[in-house]
């Protein structure tokens, strides 16, 4: 809802507006942490979903051992390929969005090309940009992004539920 908020407020598209709108500048700074966090807590859900799925079918996996690969091993040795598809497919699917969140969030080297958002105060009619896969987008590829991952999620969490017969 943050992000939304502070998109529909109305933000700078370029750094000229930036430095011109100073009322717009809140709704950009709070939008770029909020684009940020919220990528965060969407990959904190994924993950917890790992464990919860781990402990329902007794995988004997110890906490910091739960990871994609190591559950889905386990569901086929158990013969629980429907769910091993289930978590294979999202984890397809959802492979932009946890780039989205690793580009915003940081650079693994400072070797690396820095893609999180940016103002250039050299080019300033250049649109202000957030990164991801090596590609740039404006604030309405972010949004359909983030509605993107929360359909995706919606949807994989629905199927989950199906599955392990949860109500």
């Amino acid at each position: 809802m943050y992000v939304l908020v502070h998109f529909n407020r109305g933000v700078p598209r370029t750094a000229q507006e930036y430095i011109e709108n100073t009322d717009s500048r809140p709704n950009y700074d709070n939008l770029r942490f909020y684009f940020t966090y919220l990528h965060y807590i969407v990959i904190s859900v994924v993950d917890n979903i790992l464990q919860i799925i781990s402990e329902y079918f007794d995988l004997e996996l110890k906490e910091n051992k739960v990871h994609k690969r190591k559950v889905v091993e386990k569901l086929e040795e158990h013969s629980i390929q429907t769910v091993a598809d289930i978590i294979n497919t999202f984890y397809n699917d959802f492979e932009k969005h946890t780039d989205t969140r690793n580009t915003l969030a940081h650079r693994f080297s400072p070797y690396d090309i820095d893609r999180r958002s940016k103002l250039d105060d050299d080019r300033p009619h250049e649109k202000i940009t957030f990164g991801f896969n090596n590609e740039f987008c404006d604030f309405e590829g972010e949004i359909a992004n983030v509605e993107k991952s929360f359909d995706l999620l919606r949807s994989y969490i629905a199927q989950l539920r199906q599955e392990m017969n949860l109500s």
